[in-house]
Order: structure tokens, then sequence, then C-alpha cells
């Protein structure tokens, strides 16, 4: 199986400092694709790319609160450009997303039917936008949610890499959506102990 060099996740991440452009992110994750298709699992790949666009999903939505609830302009400017970076890693992730992907991304989101329990394969966390998380909420408490959020989505990862094949398209792209995931959770914490110092 060929391996991609450097991976295109990381790379995808690694520009987004500079040029973030949709085009450039999905090239390079459709390379992946384009490898497991013609020599991994196109199911298990679509299946890890639909996990990482839940667990994208999950920290965006929690990095937004947090950004609202910033003390400072330099930590609302930290969060939009980790907002902005997991923007355009879930727009990359999007357009190599295929129709057995999507059905999974969908059934996440897909209200729960009474008499036939469907299916979960990716437990999603709960989500921020109840009513309880509408009121204002303090920054502590909305970067605490997130940081929260990041360990679990990176764990959750964590453990589907484990369980691909060794050099797998699909355990690459898990791998790698992790290291975008914990190096946002390792800014956050350095920040949110800087705030409590």
């Amino acid at each position: 199986m060929g391996l991609p060099t450097p991976t295109p996740i990381v790379a995808a991440a690694s520009s987004l400092r500079s040029a973030p452009t949709h085009a450039d992110s999905t090239q390079r994750l459709q390379t992946l694709a384009d490898d497991a298709r013609d020599h991994g699992s196109p199911s298990a790949f679509q299946a890890v790319l639909a996990a990482s666009r839940c667990a994208l999903r999950d920290v965006r939505q929690r990095t937004a609160l947090a950004k609202a609830a910033a003390l400072s302009l330099a930590q609302h400017e930290r969060l939009d450009a980790m907002a902005g970076e997991l923007r355009v890693l879930d727009d990359a992730l999007e357009g190599v997303l295929e129709a057995s992907g999507r059905c999974l991304v969908d059934a996440d989101t897909a209200p729960a039917r009474a008499r036939r329990p469907r299916l979960r394969l990716w437990q999603r966390s709960a989500s921020p936008t109840t009513a309880a998380a509408s009121a204002p909420r303090s920054w502590g408490d909305t970067a605490e949610d997130l940081l929260v959020a990041l360990d679990a989505q990176i764990d959750r990862l964590d453990t589907l890499a484990s369980g691909q094949p060794h050099g797998a398209p699909s355990q690459l792209l898990a791998t790698d959506v992790t290291r975008v995931l914990a190096r946002h959770r390792d800014a956050l914490r350095t920040e949110t102990q800087r705030c409590a110092a």
C-alpha cells in the first residue's frame, strides 16, 4: 500500500497557517481517499471520515461558545484562528465524503426514531446548544467544556485509529485529525492555565 508523504491531513493543517484554501486541503485528502479506494478499504476510510466530521462538528460548536465568552481580544483571535482552521479542515473532509460516509454523518444528526433504535457508530457528546447552554456563560466554563470535548474526541479518534490496519489510509486519517485536535487542546490548556495564574 502506498503511503502519501507527508500525510495529507498534517500537510493540510500546516498549510492553513499561511494560506488556508479549501481546494488545497481537499486535494491532499483526496490522495488518501484514492489510496483507500485503490489499495485499502474505502468503507473503513469513509467511516473514519464520518467520525472525524462528527468530532469536528462537536469541537467547532464549543469553540464558537468559548470565542463568544473570550475575556480578551487575544483570546478571541486565538479561538477565531482555531475555528478557521477547523472549518477549513471540516470543509476538506466534506469534499471527499462519499454517500457511504454521508449516511453515517446524517444518521448522527437525525432525531432518534421511537420504534426502531438506530445503530450508533459514534457516541455524540451532549449538544452545547441546549437551552441551558444558550444562557450567557463564563470564559472558564466554556473553555472547560471545549477542553473536555477535545479530550473526548481525541480519545475516540485514537481508539478508532488503533482499530485500523497499520499504515492504512483510514488509520492515517484518524491519527492526523487527532494531531490537529491535540495541538488545539494543548494551546487552549496553556491559555487557561495562563488565565488562572
